[in-house]
């Protein structure tokens, strides 16, 4: 009864049994179902045809497919269970969500960050909302990615929920962390390498002035070539962020 009179149904894969039948409850009220997930749970396969937004960490799509582009990964996960959306958080640099056959990138805010702890889950409870409220794609992981950068600007997990108007604010009047740069701009360049590396290694979401890290740049350089689309520059990013973890670069931070 309490799944039954709700609006919407948010669940995580912990206890994956309990989560499997509350999604397919909600599934039979016609309540739409988000989920918070980025470790493989064993039996999670019953849980995905009964998920209608599915935002994942940035590693989860690979791992849950086998498939290493993480764009394929995602559309693969979107077209095996049939979800509305399909998405990935990515840190430092907002969201991905594919949606009818189509990709939507949303970049984060750039803010004074002074802990990150709690900031997925501000996103997931903004995402919810934003669900709730009716708003498009887009605007929705714009207004998450607001209020995840909003929670950052404080001590704590619940450091600083901030209000709905400090999140219009922000995403009226706030800088956006940029993916693609010019390859042709050495300093543009290096901005890029640093995005990447903030990306790929722990660490808060603010600016960073370090240097790349030299093993990082052969692939930085070639991560965009003239005539690539942002969408193959974000891919870029997206390799070269799972491959860097691959290799265990967390000794390449100062």
């Amino acid at each position: 009864d309490h799944i039954a009179c709700a609006r919407l149904l948010h669940i995580d894969g912990h206890d994956t049994p309990a989560v499997a039948r509350a999604a397919r409850i909600a599934r039979q009220h016609g309540i739409p179902v988000t989920v918070d997930v980025d470790t493989i749970y064993k039996g999670f396969e019953d849980v995905l045809p009964n998920v209608d937004y599915l935002i994942t960490s940035s590693e989860f799509p690979e791992r849950w497919t086998g498939e290493s582009d993480p764009l394929r990964a995602l559309t693969l996960i979107q077209e095996t269970y049939g979800m509305r959306v399909a998405a990935m958080t990515l840190g430092a640099h907002g969201a991905l969500a594919r949606a009818e056959g189509r990709f939507h990138y949303s970049p984060a805010f750039v803010v004074n960050c002074v802990d990150t702890t709690g900031a997925g889950d501000i996103f997931h409870g903004a995402f919810c909302y934003a669900v709730l409220e009716g708003l498009d794609l887009d605007a929705a992981l714009e207004f998450s990615n607001a209020m995840a950068a909003l929670n950052c600007t404080a001590l704590g997990a619940r450091g600083r929920i901030a209000t709905l108007e400090e999140a219009r604010s922000l995403i009226a009047r706030g800088e956006r962390r940029a993916v693609a740069a010019d390859p042709g701009t050495p300093d543009r360049r290096h901005v890029r390498a640093q995005a990447v590396r903030e990306s790929a290694l722990p660490g808060p979401a603010g600016a960073v002035d370090r240097p790349p890290a030299p093993a990082l740049l052969p692939g930085i350089r070639r991560a965009r070539e003239p005539g690539r689309s942002a969408a193959g520059d974000l891919l870029g990013v997206l390799r070269l962020r799972l491959s860097v973890r691959a290799r265990g670069a967390v000794g390449h931070r100062p």
